[in-house]
């Protein structure tokens, strides 16, 4: 049952809230929500595109698209590597990947869409195999340039 007092307070069982702090507080929430949301839009108008340059988004595509990295096989710039070596039959045998800079788009999307002998099967969106070949692009570039 509530009733009210003269003191400008709400009485609510043996709870009591006061009118005049209750507005305070609504007041300075209000105050602290058009705060922040101006802070945020302000942050955002000088905030470029990405919180992350192109370059960095497709080095960690790299290192770990859905969580298994391009160079645990592929090597840090996509060079090829040697994955295992083994005996067979009484032969040493290696089981290695071959560089994957040097390919033209069409042929390096054609190799992560499909799934060919040891390579499995990635489910990347277009534009994330896209970043991966600009970063192999890009990092080899780099390296050749003097």
């Amino acid at each position: 049952m509530i009733q009210k007092s003269n003191c400008d307070r709400v009485e609510m069982g043996k709870y009591q809230l006061n009118m005049l702090n209750f507005l305070k507080f609504n007041y300075w929430f209000n105050y602290m929500k058009l705060l922040t949301a101006l802070l945020l839009l302000t942050s955002l108008s000088f905030a470029k595109d990405s919180f992350i340059t192109k370059d960095e988004y497709a080095r960690m595509l790299y290192n770990a698209p859905r969580g298994i990295s391009c160079a645990k096989c592929h090597g840090a710039v996509g060079e090829g590597k040697i994955i295992a070596a083994f005996i067979d039959k009484g032969r040493p045998k290696t089981l290695e990947t071959a560089p994957i800079y040097h390919l033209d788009y069409t042929r390096f999307e054609k190799g992560v869409k499909s799934s060919r002998s040891i390579m499995p099967k990635y489910y990347l969106t277009d534009k994330e195999i896209a970043a991966l070949y600009y970063y192999l692009q890009s990092v080899n570039r780099k390296k050749e340039e003097p």
